[in-house]
């Protein structure tokens, strides 16, 4: 499916027929990250999409940065990020979690608390994010404070926390 999908891009644009390179984008997401052909598409796929105004749509911007994070370029989709006048709460779970790929908890916390809107895959990200980091204690504590908001986890915050809680012998604490 992934390279049906960029195949059908190109074919598209060949024949001059305008398609966004969102679904592109999201087929270089989904290639083996450790694959340099997987950026130079991506990369490549950037360069039309900004000569053809594509990179108006919140799609392929949000596809483009899930891109660059994946590839550990995530200072890259930082720069679309902060370029862009559309932010929304997937564009935001975008950085973040590029943030947690690239171990910069503390870019990673303040984009978090920037936030206007968080769901439960922003508060999972930045769970995972401390966990990753042996924050255990602020992993717990995050945690904690999402149910306290009446946010229901999804199963990267429950599988982060119970790890957490194993590495401090504190079961006790959550909820």
């Amino acid at each position: 499916m992934k390279i049906h999908t960029l195949h059908n891009f190109v074919a598209l644009r060949r024949l001059s027929l305008t398609s966004t390179p969102s679904l592109a984008f999201k087929a270089c997401s989904l290639l083996h990250s450790s694959s340099f052909t997987s950026i130079s598409i991506a990369l490549s796929l950037h360069s039309q999409a900004l000569k053809l105004g594509f990179l108006a749509d919140p799609f392929s911007l949000n596809a483009l940065r899930c891109v660059c994070s994946l590839h550990r370029r995530v200072h890259g989709a930082h720069k679309l990020f902060n370029e862009s006048s559309h932010r929304d709460v997937v564009s935001y779970n975008a950085m973040v979690h590029g943030f947690v790929k690239s171990g910069e908890i503390t870019r990673e916390r303040e984009l978090f608390d920037e936030m206007l809107e968080r769901d439960s895959v922003s508060w999972g990200t930045m769970i995972a994010g401390y966990g990753n980091a042996k924050l255990c204690y602020e992993a717990i504590h995050l945690f904690n404070e999402m149910i306290g908001l009446g946010i229901r986890p999804d199963n990267i915050a429950l599988v982060n926390v119970l790890s957490a809680c194993a590495q401090t012998g504190e079961l006790d604490r959550v909820g």
